[in-house]
């Protein structure tokens, strides 16, 4: 039988873990809050199983983006340097310990 490490990212608070994938493109992980009802019911995801990663350091980066939050485009006619994407200021009061990391064992028979 054949072992592999695999790390989960888990949201202490409800214990809910960082699912597969929040939309039908391969991101948007920045959108889940389990701990934010109302976001909650706007946004919920289309695979809700566990995202399961190889490394620690894979892990850590998804915290690190979940913490900045998701971006957005301000509407305005104008595509200067000044419409760059901006952080959607609902998701400022995010902190690193609502989310831990899990050691799991895939075993593969």
């Amino acid at each position: 039988m054949t072992s592999i490490p695999i790390f989960l990212v888990q949201h202490i608070a409800t214990g809910d873990y960082m699912p597969a994938r929040m939309f039908r493109s391969n991101k948007g992980w920045a959108c889940w809050s389990p701990a934010e009802p109302d976001l909650a019911k706007l946004y919920k995801p289309l695979d809700p199983s566990p995202r399961v990663f190889y490394s620690r350091k894979s892990a850590s980066s998804a915290i690190a983006g979940w913490m900045t939050g998701p971006t957005y485009y301000p509407e305005s006619e104008d595509f200067g340097y000044d419409n760059r994407r901006k952080r959607n200021p609902q998701f400022a009061k995010r902190e690193k310990p609502l989310l831990q990391i899990i050691n799991a064992t895939l075993q593969i028979p």
